[in-house]
């Protein structure tokens, strides 16, 4: 992957190749590969985000991709996409903040959820979720309430993965709506949060 990101001639494949290496940066957060392969994955994606003259889809897939790892070159480089000019680089930056399950963006996520702008907020949405703060659910059921279909559906699977009595009670407010869409994603969601806080059961019976 390293190799294609490095030198294919085909952007598409270069893209393709970034995006694909978000399991192995998985993987080095979670410790699961060797410290070298970490150095070399964190290497190639730093570059390419700081990198200019790079294609600006590229730079925002290969900052997506690194922000899952701990480091604080990671940090500073979505603090400086989100205060960039670029609007791709900005939404990038917002899922970035999700990825990086850190905590100390929801400050900036919070402010974010007024934006005007559908695409920032879906992105906030999912990262809100991706987070799992209870503090997080009233924001969301303001984003379930936008006009925007894709956001409020955004709002709605993020309450499923926080999950809790509140996000429960607004799931099924959204469930019994009228509106299809909403209504589908609401199940969805409780779906998914009925199977998460289903109990573990261990059978120790050999």
């Amino acid at each position: 992957l390293i190799k294609s990101i490095e030198h294919d001639p085909s952007l598409k494949v270069r893209i393709a190749a970034t995006m694909a290496l978000s399991k192995y940066t998985l993987f080095a957060e979670m410790g699961r590969i060797q410290a070298s392969k970490k150095r070399d994955i964190e290497r190639v994606l730093i570059k390419l985000v700081n990198d200019t003259k790079e294609d600006e889809e590229l730079r925002r897939r290969a900052l997506e991709t690194v922000s899952v790892i701990s480091i604080p070159e990671a940090k500073l480089l979505i603090e400086e996409a989100y205060g960039s000019d670029s609007h791709s680089m900005k939404v990038g930056a917002v899922f970035s903040m999700g990825q990086s399950c850190d905590t100390s963006w929801l400050p900036i996520l919070y402010k974010e959820v007024s934006n005007k702008d559908p695409e920032i907020k879906y992105e906030v949405a999912r990262a809100l979720g991706e987070m799992g703060e209870q503090g997080s659910v009233s924001y969301l059921a303001t984003l379930a309430e936008d006009l925007d279909p894709q956001v409020a559906a955004s709002a709605l699977d993020a309450l499923g993965k926080i999950g809790g009595k509140e996000s429960r009670g607004i799931l099924e407010k959204y469930r019994q709506k009228g509106d299809k869409s909403l209504a589908s994603a609401a199940e969805d969601a409780l779906e998914y949060l009925d199977e998460e806080e289903k109990p573990i059961i261990f059978d120790y019976q050999r």
